[in-house]
């Protein structure tokens, strides 16, 4: 089950004010459900807590026409994720879109993107992507493929079959193990982002990764890292900055907009 923006034009007769009343509602009990809570987003919104049960999301859906194909419309929803995980945007604008809009609020909120995403195109923000590029890259090493490469080396120490044994294996089982936890700084938006001076840590616990997978049988090995634990800063730039997805889902909310509809999130 995913996160979308669906296609909708608000009823007659509903005022405006109670519309935005329950939109604010709806993006309350979203982020009280921890559905949006990506663990990037976390130093956001630390009182928010995942639950098995999504909250109720209120009484938006009941004041809103859906769109249909009968309206001939050929796109009906869009995945959030578009906007929501494009790394050059600030964090706290993604954690903040995941909610419903009004057409209105969609051409500001489609402005205030495109603006953003051009201008990284055109070279500015550069301390802010840095700085992020440093936190979205090593976040991913350190709770998934560092945390993981401990647990597999926790777990071979319990083993007794010949692989687990060879001294080589044991020697670089005993580094990851003794290793520090991987600092992770998140970066708030801004332009005068400054980022602590590379040390070399995550160089050295990627080098314990890739001798852990020379020396343990296929099964046993973690992710498929071969030139190290970050992509060049200029790809990652480059990549997010340029992506498809990102801007056909801007085109798509600014049609929306252009035609009289919002967006209303269904999760």
């Amino acid at each position: 089950m995913g996160v979308d923006w669906v296609l909708m034009s608000p009823l007659p007769g509903v005022a405006r004010s109670r519309l935005e009343e329950m939109i604010e509602q709806q993006a309350a009990a979203f982020r009280a459900s921890g559905c949006g809570l990506y663990d990037e987003f976390r130093f956001l919104d630390r009182a928010a807590a995942y639950n098995e049960e999504v909250v109720d999301p209120g009484p938006l859906a009941d004041y809103v026409e859906y769109a249909t194909e009968a309206d001939g419309d050929p796109v009906l929803s869009w995945r959030v994720g578009a906007v929501v995980v494009n790394q050059v945007l600030p964090a706290e604008w993604r954690y903040a879109a995941q909610r419903s809009f009004l057409p209105d609020q969609i051409l500001d909120a489609v402005a205030i993107w495109s603006t953003h995403l051009e201008e990284v195109r055109a070279g500015h923000h550069r301390a802010h992507l840095y700085a992020w590029y440093r936190y979205s890259t090593e976040l991913e090493f350190a709770q998934v493929w560092w945390r993981d490469l401990r647990d597999r080396a926790m777990a071979a120490r319990e083993r007794h079959s010949r692989w687990a044994a060879q001294p080589d294996l044991v020697g670089v089982r005993e580094q990851i193990l003794g290793g520090p936890e991987l600092p992770v700084s998140p970066p708030r938006w801004s332009e005068e982002c400054t980022v602590p001076e590379d040390d070399g840590t995550y160089d050295a616990a990627f080098e314990m990764l890739r001798e852990w997978n020379r020396r343990v049988p296929r099964k046993h090995r973690v992710g498929h890292w071969r030139h190290g634990p970050r992509q060049p800063f200029e790809a990652f730039v480059k990549a997010w900055g340029d992506n498809e997805w990102t801007w056909e889902c801007l085109a798509w909310l600014q049609q929306a907009a252009n035609e009289g509809r919002g967006v209303i999130l269904d999760f």
